[in-house]
């Protein structure tokens, strides 16, 4: 099984680059699209992880975040 992952650092979807903060791809501030693609392509589970920047200490809860974004 792949499990896909969705990160949000400070509100914006991005991709690490083995973890590193300094090497990341922004993919905008909305993860609902890149969410509904991972399930279009059959994705039944995802791990998601929030942050608030690297080092902040905070542990916010991503769906949380994605759920208020819907309205």
């Amino acid at each position: 099984m792949i499990i896909p992952a969705l990160d949000l650092i400070d509100g914006t979807v991005v991709r690490l680059h083995q973890g590193d903060y300094g090497q990341q791809r922004d993919y905008g501030g909305d993860p609902l699209p890149r969410l509904q693609a991972y399930a279009a392509q059959g994705a039944e589970v995802l791990h998601g992880r929030s942050d608030r920047g690297e080092g902040s200490g905070e542990t916010p809860n991503p769906a949380a975040e994605i759920a208020g974004r819907r309205g």
